[in-house]
């Protein structure tokens, strides 16, 4: 199975042990992303067989990272490329949930990239196959879009970490889950400490079977400078834990609020209040654009949150605005942009019904100056560029076919049309065609 193109990204979900979902491992946000995407495409080729054979191989391509927004395309192939390297030193420290003993793996020891082709195989350890293959309990699945679209400093650590504990939250309105962890060691999950440094790795190993006789805090403390990040609580705070808390807010199906507590006369733990949320809408909104309407590579995940930067508050435009536009031209963003370009031109000033113009333009429609669908029978004085651009919006529509058959009828063939007449002349044409009137103007002189 080619899982690339038989399952689209924005549908493909990765489910891992709650072990691995709270596990410790010093990779970068976009390591993250790739990791995961491998998992759910090894998940998707194995149909979670747990006597699915070894090597156990994903691909990622560099068209991936452009869909999901992690990259861009000026260093997509260098961010690929260099991940081929820099991935296979990734260890992580993972937790057996069911006997409370770590272990301690690389999760890909080895990749291929494939020069010229922005294709990055990964082939994962096979102490992974008991955290993503064949799991029937105390597992998490994830969706890889809402991982993506997580920016915030350790978002997508914690976003995993505390969706294997969402299952938790009580039913009912406004309640809550509240989970305790020590600062020191969720530092360490969420990649602000390393736990690559010799000295945690011997403490690690040391206590694989007693976890819970690990000092984190003593850990942390005896790091090089160099190797953690956001020591003091109130960097930590304004830096990660009030980014995510918004973020999760916006984005999330959960969120949190939290508090810091004292052990004596520090703060050590933090603790999260987790329930349910309702995400903004525009993300919501754009997630089921997504699963309704694939993208082609041409039209990724990168570039569809681009044209609704682009155009949101565009001449008082809304989101829900754009959206109809695009379900109207189905999703060729370039009809829309040019609907939206035609208006301009027109004059925005001039049209009663601005968004009711720009749809019955993307339909094929000539609007007029009332924009309420309808098709007018007058055509506006327009330049040849507005021109141009109306004549191509009106070759979308049905009848413009119906008028192409009546110029046959008259002997002028589609293959003929556009030598013997400019943009601006066929659309006088069709405006006669539309008032019923005979289309060449001297069979309307006589």
């Amino acid at each position: 199975m080619n899982s690339k193109k038989n399952v689209p990204i924005y549908e493909m979900t990765a489910t891992i042990s709650n072990g691995l979902a709270q596990s410790k491992i010093n990779s970068t946000e976009v390591e993250d992303v790739v990791m995961s995407l491998g998992i759910a495409r090894i998940q998707i080729n194995s149909t979670n067989n747990p006597d699915y054979p070894y090597p156990l191989v994903a691909d990622v391509y560099a068209g991936d990272l452009l869909e999901l927004g992690v990259s861009d395309p000026n260093h997509v192939y260098t961010v690929l490329k260099s991940m081929a390297v820099e991935i296979q030193d990734r260890k992580v420290i993972t937790e057996d949930t069911k006997n409370g003993i770590l272990d301690v793996y690389t999760v890909v020891p080895k990749t291929r990239y494939i020069d010229g082709k922005g294709h990055l195989k990964l082939f994962f350890a096979p102490d992974i196959r008991k955290d993503i293959i064949g799991l029937e309990d105390n597992f998490t699945t994830y969706s890889i879009y809402k991982l993506a679209i997580l920016k915030s400093p350790g978002a997508k650590a914690l976003y995993k970490n505390l969706q294997a504990i969402t299952y938790k939250i009580p039913k009912g309105k406004n309640r809550c889950f509240d989970y305790q962890v020590r600062i020191s060691e969720l530092k360490f999950t969420l990649g602000f400490a390393s736990i690559d440094n010799e000295e945690v790795q011997k403490v690690i190993m040391k206590n694989k079977k007693t976890p819970e006789k690990i000092d984190w805090d003593y850990l942390y403390e005896n790091l090089p400078p160099k190797e953690k990040k956001y020591e003091r609580k109130q960097n930590f705070e304004n830096n990660v834990i009030i980014p995510c808390q918004q973020e999760f807010k916006d984005k999330c199906d959960f969120a949190f609020d939290y508090e810091f507590k004292k052990e004596g006369r520090s703060y050590k733990y933090i603790l999260f209040h987790i329930y349910k949320n309702k995400p903004k809408e525009e993300y919501a909104t754009l997630g089921k654009i997504l699963s309704k309407h694939p993208l082609d590579e041409t039209k990724t995940l990168a570039t569809l949150n681009a044209f609704y930067t682009e155009f949101e508050g565009h001449n008082d435009l809304t989101e829900k605005n754009i959206e109809d536009f695009l379900n109207d031209a189905s999703y060729d963003l370039d009809l829309v942009r040019m609907a939206i370009q035609l208006a301009d031109d027109y004059g925005y000033e001039k049209i009663n019904n601005y968004v009711g113009w720009i749809r019955s333009a993307i339909k094929g429609k000539w609007p007029g100056e009332n924009g309420k669908g309808k098709q007018a029978t007058k055509m506006p004085v327009m330049s040849d560029n507005q021109a141009e651009r109306c004549l191509a919006l009106a070759k979308k529509g049905t009848t413009y076919e119906k008028f192409i058959s009546a110029l046959e009828m008259e002997g002028v063939y589609l293959g003929k049309l556009y030598e013997m007449y400019s943009a601006l002349e066929i659309l006088e044409m069709y405006g006669r065609y539309l008032r019923k009137e005979p289309i060449f103007e001297e069979n309307a002189n006589g």
